[in-house]
């Protein structure tokens, strides 16, 4: 079985042990560091029916949103942007245990459905926005995958040259499908992106191009980033994982997309997220590019807590991945996160610093 299949199968019962047992105040001393950045995605009302996990785990609820911000004020965990992180790890600012909200992507229900939340509490929150998703060029594909694996129960593509079937009748069954096409479809960003999704999808009646509009306009991250409480950062060009590709386009992908958004929005972009930020994803290479374009920080997707060490490696900053599909139905599960309880397993107990 694929170990992220297994380890999701696992987290909700492990989790409420963990939390119920107050076993998590052990990790705190170890792991815990002086923050936290979270990696969210979607903001929207709860689904129904059936799901990929991985797919609904992409997804919090308004409510949710709420309650974790109340958590967070109720047990003194300041809501900070990521510049004035950057201003804690250079000294420059006063310490204090913080969190910060990062939204990948750029979707508009981070607008429509995020940002009131944000604004009745007066906390600050990051969007990480895809320069191409405003001008609908850019293909949320987990999205379309999620279509093509609930549509039967076996799920029939082509992918990389190979014919592949799926039993996607359980949870574990839809998993498995959605994290081996996954892998198929990273490994055609080194040749044929475009050509790849359009291989696993045209021939099953799924345009591609479905998901195109669920993107911010220009005109709402305009709106967005003349308020103080938000930032408006970099996400690549066309979300493609920079570890996969050429030297100049990594460099196109990183520059570019920042000077796309400058141009609409009219201040600085400073801090970038690596569309796929995973170990094998995401490493020194493209760390440098993100130092060497100029931006202040880089976030990956590896999970950790932030130390003060990471003053020395802020262009791989670590974010832990929020599920709506687990935390959303605990607001306690948070202490596992703030105590570093849940990166500590990710990362067989290890303090991870330098990734």
């Amino acid at each position: 079985m694929n170990f992220e299949v297994l380890k999701r199968q696992v987290a909700t019962p492990l989790c409420r042990l963990l939390t119920s047992s107050g076993l998590y105040r052990a990790a705190a001393p170890v792991f815990g560091g002086i923050g936290s950045i979270f990696n969210l995605h979607r903001v929207l009302p709860r689904s129904k029916g059936k799901r990929v996990p991985s797919v609904g785990a992409l997804e919090v609820t308004p409510e949710w949103l709420d309650e974790s911000i109340g958590f967070c004020r109720a047990n003194g965990i300041e809501i900070i942007s990521p510049s004035r992180m950057c201003g804690i790890l250079d000294g420059i600012e006063p310490p204090c245990r913080f969190v910060v909200y990062t939204f990948d992507d750029g979707y508009e229900d981070n607008y429509t459905h995020g940002y009131p939340v944000f604004r009745k509490h007066g906390a600050p929150f990051t969007i990480y926005l895809t320069a191409s998703f405003p001008e609908k060029q850019f293909i949320p594909w987990w999205l379309l995958l999620e279509d093509l694996i609930l549509r039967d129960d076996t799920c029939r593509c082509m992918a990389n040259g190979r014919r592949l079937a799926f039993d996607v009748t359980s949870d574990t069954g839809r998993e498995t499908a959605f994290y081996e096409l996954r892998a198929l479809i990273l490994e055609g960003c080194r040749t044929d992106y475009r050509g790849t999704l359009e291989q696993v999808f045209l021939p099953n009646g799924i345009d591609i191009e479905k998901y195109g509009g669920l993107g911010l306009t220009w005109d709402q991250v305009r709106e967005m980033s003349r308020d103080p409480l938000v930032t408006i950062g970099a996400h690549g060009l066309k979300h493609v994982p920079l570890g996969k590709v050429t030297d100049s386009e990594l460099k196109l992908e990183v520059t570019e997309a920042r000077e796309i958004i400058e141009a609409h929005i009219g201040v600085p972009v400073d801090h970038f997220a690596f569309p796929y930020g995973a170990r094998g994803e995401a490493g020194q290479r493209e760390f440098d590019a993100a130092e060497s374009a100029g931006y202040k920080s880089a976030v990956t997707t590896r999970p950790a807590n932030i130390f003060p060490e990471h003053r020395n490696h802020r262009y791989a900053l670590p974010r832990n991945m929020i599920s709506g599909e687990r935390e959303g139905r605990n607001i306690d599960f948070l202490r596992l996160w703030f105590s570093g309880t849940i990166p500590a397993l990710e990362n067989r107990f290890r303090r991870v610093v330098t990734v």
